[in-house]
């Protein structure tokens, strides 16, 4: 009712049994009594299951919602073994039109690469390009590498985890990952909105440690209006 279609990826073998190729998902998605279902093709499971990439994208045609271009190696499209003319001659086919870009580079690489939003939005005057990184386009850590626990030490939640008077404790799931990935989203819809209201090409630079410094907002609360400097097993929530 909302307008807001569902996403089915097909998979490969091995990380799935049930469907692992566009026309076994076309097939599929044809017994449901809905058109609120679109189907994610990632180049990535298709270079396994797809005798023919572009093939499989004019099976999918007007289903197909999502786009997600990758190496056969998970690297930089053109340097692998994919044919990529006649992939892109099928989304033209089918008139694909997914104009949000999401990329991952390290800050500089997508410009070298000449896949970056000032070059894109030439060919789109409508692009949405998000970038997702771990300490933002413009710092003094924006060329550092990092993992999740890099991010969770410098934001200080992971100073917050643990019992008192040991260690942190490391977290069991990736939390900056998902913080980069919900500050891109929001940045993402926002655009979309901005978008129909006559806003042209937009760019959002969305870093995974100023995601996690958006989960500080109670103990950040205390201090900022206490100066109270919070530490492990002080707080409501663990102490």
């Amino acid at each position: 009712a909302a307008g807001v279609p569902l996403i089915y990826e097909p998979l490969n073998r091995y990380e799935s049994n049930l469907l692992n190729r566009a026309e076994d998902t076309v097939e599929f998605l044809g017994t449901l009594d809905t058109e609120n279902i679109v189907i994610l093709a990632d180049l990535f499971h298709m270079n396994i299951e797809e005798k023919n990439q572009a093939a499989a994208i004019r099976k999918a045609g007007k289903l197909l919602g999502h786009f997600h271009a990758c190496g056969s190696d998970r690297g930089t499209p053109g340097n692998d073994h994919i044919d990529w003319v006649p992939i892109v001659k099928a989304l033209k086919g089918i008139r694909y039109k997914g104009d949000v870009v999401i990329e991952s580079f390290r800050p500089g690489v997508a410009k070298k690469l000449g896949v970056d939003f000032e070059t894109l939005k030439r060919y789109n005057e409508k692009l949405i390009y998000c970038s997702i990184t771990g300490y933002g386009q413009n710092t003094v850590l924006s060329k550092k590498a990092g993992h999740d626990l890099n991010y969770l030490a410098l934001s200080g939640i992971l100073s917050l985890s643990g019992c008192r008077n040991k260690k942190p404790a490391v977290l069991g799931i990736q939390i900056a990952d998902m913080a980069g990935a919900i500050i891109g989203i929001i940045g993402i819809l926002t655009a979309l909105y901005n978008r129909e209201k006559g806003v042209k090409a937009q760019y959002i630079d969305a870093a995974m440690l100023d995601g996690l410094f958006s989960f500080l907002s109670m103990v950040g609360g205390k201090y900022f209006s206490d100066n109270l400097i919070p530490d492990i097993a002080d707080n409501l929530f663990n102490g």
